[in-house]
C-alpha cells in the first residue's frame, strides 16, 4: 500500500505528469522563440522526453546552449529524463564532430548509456536524469494546463536566487583548470596547411572549455558571440547577477575573419581569466543573451 504523505512529497519534488499535449506546446514555444529550423520531441512509453532532431538557424551564437538549458529545466519541472543519440558528422545538420557533440551534451548533465549507466530498455546512446529543483520559479511557464497557469504565476512571481551558486564558486583552482584547458586548445592548434580550423581562430573552442568547467559546478552558462567583434566568450548566472567570463583573444591570437594566427609561445595561467559583472539582477540572463545575439 502506498504512503499518502510519501506520494504527496513525490509530487512536490517531481511536479505534475507530463502529457503529449504539454510536450507539443513546449515544442511550438521553442521553435518560435528561437527560430529553430528543426526541433522534434516525443514522449516515450516510459514517460521520457526523446529528443530526435534539433537544428538551429543561427549557429555559433549560443542558441544551442539556450535551447538545451530551457529543455533541461522543462524536463526537471516534470521530473522526467531526456534521451537522445548525437548525430555523426552531417553537413545537412551542421554536425562537424560526434565527439564534440557528446561533450556538449555532457555539459547539461547527460551521460552515455553504457557500462554501469546502461539502461537496456532504451536504444538511445545518451540520457539525462532530472534534477530536483530548489526553486521552480526558474522554470519556463510552458506546457502547464490552463487551469494551473494562475496558481503557478501567483506562487512564483518573485523568484528567489539564493539557491544558485555565488560568483565565489569561481575559485582560484577553477581558474587554473580553465587556463589548463585553454592551453590544450592552443597547443593543438596547428597553423598552415594542417590548420583544421581554416584560419578561423580558437576563441569558440576555448569558450566551450570554460563553459564546460563552469557547468560542472552547476552554474548556468551560455557561450556567446560578440555583436561588435569576432569573439566568443561565456555569460553565466550567479546569485550576485550576470557575469562575463572570458580569456581575451588578444592574449593568444590575432587577425580576423579566416586569417587568425597564433601568438607565439603563449603560456596560459589563471591571470588570463577575466570575470566581469554585467548586471546585478540574476533574472536578466536571457535578456543579455538575446540582446547580444541580435
Amino acid at each position: 500500500m502506498s504512503n499518502p504523505k510519501y506520494m504527496m512529497l513525490l509530487f512536490e519534488v517531481l511536479g505534475p505528469k507530463l502529457t503529449p499535449d504539454d510536450l507539443a506546446m513546449f515544442e511550438d514555444h521553442m521553435r518560435s522563440s528561437y527560430e529553430l529550423d528543426t526541433f522534434n520531441l516525443t514522449l516515450s512509453r516510459y514517460g521520457d522526453i526523446e529528443l530526435h532532431n534539433i537544428i538551429v538557424n543561427k549557429r555559433k551564437q549560443g542558441t544551442g546552449t539556450q535551447v538545451m538549458n530551457e529543455l533541461c529545466k522543462f524536463a526537471d519541472y516534470y521530473g522526467v529524463r531526456i534521451l537522445l543519440s548525437p548525430d555523426t558528422k552531417n553537413r545537412d545538420t551542421g554536425t562537424t564532430s560526434r565527439n564534440r557533440l557528446v561533450n556538449f551534451y555532457k555539459r547539461f548533465g547527460f551521460v552515455e548509456n553504457k557500462g554501469r549507466n546502461k539502461d537496456f530498455r532504451i536504444s538511445y546512446s545518451m540520457k539525462r536524469s532530472p534534477r530536483i529543483m530548489a526553486n521552480k520559479g526558474d522554470i519556463v511557464n510552458i506546457g502547464l494546463h490552463e487551469d494551473d497557469d494562475d496558481e503557478f504565476n501567483a506562487e512564483y512571481d518573485e523568484p528567489n536566487y539564493d539557491h544558485i551558486p555565488s560568483v565565489s564558486a569561481i575559485t582560484p583552482q577553477m581558474k587554473v583548470e580553465m587556463a589548463e584547458a585553454a592551453q590544450k586548445v592552443y597547443d593543438r592548434w596547428e597553423q598552415g596547411e594542417n590548420d583544421e580550423l581554416n584560419g578561423g581562430g580558437i576563441c569558440h573552442l576555448i569558450a566551450d572549455e570554460v563553459a564546460y568547467i563552469l557547468s560542472r559546478a552547476n552554474i548556468t552558462v551560455a557561450t556567446q558571440c560578440s555583436s561588435y567583434e569576432q569573439h566568443v566568450y561565456c555569460i553565466a548566472q550567479f546569485r550576485e547577477g550576470i557575469y562575463e567570463i572570458d580569456i581575451p583573444y588578444s592574449s593568444y591570437e590575432r587577425g580576423g575573419g579566416f586569417t587568425w594566427t597564433k601568438l607565439p609561445d603563449v603560456q596560459f595561467d589563471s591571470s588570463f581569466i577575466v570575470v566581469s559583472r554585467l548586471d546585478s539582477d540574476p533574472g536578466n540572463m536571457n535578456q543579455y543573451v538575446e540582446d547580444w545575439e541580435e
